[in-house]
């Protein structure tokens, strides 16, 4: 039996997939390879994510694999995915914190500055990644 504190960890980005709405915690994970399917659970790459999980593996690695093994089901919800990354586009920073992710530090006396290409990295993307978004788990009670 898997221990509690391991059921709740979250998983590195949240998987949404056609059939399960979107799996956040190994919980979840657990809950959806339950309810697939005796022949879908059986394929090689299920076998995988039950063995992570059996030894209790990092969350990064079921992550990968569950992520895998649900793209290879032909079960990811690929339009959820697109529909975060765009959200994440029109992504305006708060006040603050500039384009690049990095604070913008004032000293009291000095009015804040803003961004210059200079400032930037070059190549940098603005310092956003895409992600969709997951109810808090906190309150596994």
């Amino acid at each position: 039996m898997l221990h509690r504190e391991y059921l709740f960890k979250k998983l590195t980005a949240p998987i949404p997939t056609k059939d399960g709405g979107t799996l956040c915690t190994i919980q979840e994970a657990c809950k959806y390879m339950a309810a697939i399917g005796k022949e879908r659970e059986l394929r090689r790459h299920w076998r995988q994510v039950r063995e992570l999980m059996l030894q209790e593996a990092d969350a990064a690695a079921v992550s990968w694999q569950l992520g895998l093994a649900v793209l290879k089901d032909a079960k990811l919800n690929v339009a959820a995915l697109l529909e975060s990354m765009e959200r994440m586009t029109t992504y305006e920073p708060p006040p603050g914190l500039l384009p690049n992710g990095k604070l913008n530090v004032v000293e009291e006396d000095e009015p804040p500055t803003e961004p210059t290409e200079d400032s930037e990295r070059p190549g940098s993307d603005s310092g956003t990644t895409a992600r969709l978004t997951c109810p808090d788990s906190s309150d596994h009670g």
